[in-house]
């Protein structure tokens, strides 16, 4: 995902009395970001299409 560009390494840090100097912290990056709205927005579509199929299903089965 680094090498993609989605996220990268971040300096930011917890609370140091929480924190392990082994431990490495990631944050998106601006591609990450647009990839994952793109991708948010897939699966309301996909979610929207469920919806319509099951209403329709379920009209089907009543006979209306």
């Amino acid at each position: 995902m680094i090498d993609a560009g989605l996220i990268r390494e971040s300096d930011k840090r917890i609370d140091p009395e929480l924190d392990d100097e082994r431990r490495i912290y990631y944050e998106i990056a601006g591609l990450g970001r647009k990839v994952l709205a793109a991708e948010l927005e897939r699966y309301r579509q996909v979610v929207a299409v469920a919806g319509r199929t099951r209403r329709s299903r379920k009209k089907l089965a009543h006979g209306a």
